[in-house]
């Protein structure tokens, strides 16, 4: 067995740069819905930390554009709340493809089951839209963060510890944390147990190019089926990894808009993805596991609905187990809830990470269980058991 060289690090103290009721670490879909869910369950004072300097994610920065169905492609709508409030906010200075008009009115059933209750928006613009959307709710913004250490205490965490761009380390205290990072990264830091993704990722290279007077989204590469092993694919958690991931995107790009033909005022190339376009890495090892078996079942800890983007008919409830570890006062929300690797892909997606985020929120906010986030949940309007639709 080979030895791993290792290096040693000084030890330090960290200065705190302040205390908030709840820290989300994570700014893209999922966590722009826990904090302003955190705020609008009363939190007074709450943080968003986020690595990049734009919100949303790979719904922007990974040009990830399509907001997927809140509905079950037969009619009936399943995803309320913030998730239908982002919907609505991403394309509501217009649309790259607007919300169908069936979802717009008062059109029946019928109509609706004709067409899915999704769109398509601009990445740039909602980015902006969003952060003007937590600005507004006095949440704070941290931007260009990144998180190197979690602070804990038996089964609490107290502090995170974040790094700038300078090198310097700062940390933030709280009672109450919410995990968006899309990669499990303050669960992983924080000693409780993850899983990371092993059937591999595609590759993919999503681009914007202006065509003959029209802005083209290009979709280079897909995600795999549910459950579909990908020889050659890759992890997506290691800088090495990424990096080659990022630079083959590149040159995937680069070959399909010349392919076109050079730069002219008719063929131009506009924007590259700013982050990788992994799909799914790495996951918590929740107190619950949503399985793609699960369609139509009840848990009496639901926490949200969403459906299966791939197919019309199948309804999920979201379980509160599948948010939590043993550690009480850390929840998860976004493409990190504890699913089965063929669910997973299901509940990566953009409604999905706004449930999840609306429900973490909560919890943190009020320091809650599974009780305690339906009563709000409630209050608010929003459905979270399949019975209270006209679903199947």
């Amino acid at each position: 067995m080979s030895m791993v060289k290792t290096v040693s690090i000084p030890a330090r103290d960290v200065p705190v740069r302040g205390s908030y009721d709840v820290i989300v670490a994570g700014g893209g879909v999922a966590g722009i819905a826990a904090a302003l869910s955190a705020r609008r369950a009363g939190a007074g004072k709450v943080l968003l930390i986020e690595r990049e300097f734009t919100l949303g994610g790979l719904a922007t920065l990974g040009l990830v554009t399509i907001f997927l169905p809140l509905c079950d492609g037969r009619g009936t709508q399943v995803s309320f709340g913030i998730a239908e409030e982002l919907l609505r906010l991403s394309v509501s200075k217009g649309a790259e493809e607007p919300v169908p008009e069936c979802w717009q009115n008062a059109s029946d059933k019928a109509e609706r089951a004709k067409h899915r209750y999704a769109c398509r928006f601009n990445a740039s613009l909602f980015a902006c839209l969003a952060e003007e959307l937590l600005l507004d709710a006095q949440v704070d913004i941290l931007y260009g963060a990144q998180l190197c250490a979690s602070v804990t205490d038996k089964e609490r965490v107290r502090a995170v510890v974040c790094m700038d761009r300078s090198g310097e380390l700062y940390a933030y205290e709280s009672g109450g944390f919410v995990d968006a990072s899309g990669d499990a990264t303050l669960f992983r830091l924080s000693g409780a147990e993850t899983a990371e993704y092993s059937l591999g990722n595609r590759q993919a290279a999503w681009y914007y190019s202006y065509e003959n007077g029209r802005h083209v989204l290009h979709t280079l590469g897909s995600a795999p089926a549910p459950g579909e092993h990908v020889p050659g694919g890759f992890a997506g958690t290691d800088a090495g990894g990424l990096s080659r991931v990022m630079a083959a995107a590149h040159r995937l790009i680069k070959r399909d808009f010349l392919s076109g033909g050079e730069l002219s005022d008719a063929h131009t190339l506009t924007v590259l993805p700013q982050i990788p376009q992994v799909r799914m890495s790495r996951r918590i090892a929740g107190k619950a596991a949503l399985r793609l078996s699960d369609e139509f079942s009840s848990f009496t800890d639901s926490v949200g609905m969403v459906s299966n983007w791939r197919q019309a008919g199948p309804v999920y409830e979201l379980p509160f187990g599948a948010l939590r570890s043993d550690i009480e006062n850390l929840f998860a929300c976004g493409r990190i809830v504890s699913a089965d690797d063929e669910m997973w892909d299901i509940i990566r997606v953009i409604p999905c990470c706004a449930v999840s985020g609306e429900a973490a929120g909560i919890a943190a906010a009020k320091g809650g269980d599974a009780r305690t986030v339906q009563k709000e949940l409630s209050r608010r309007g929003i459905p979270f058991h399949i019975n209270q639709l006209c679903v199947r």
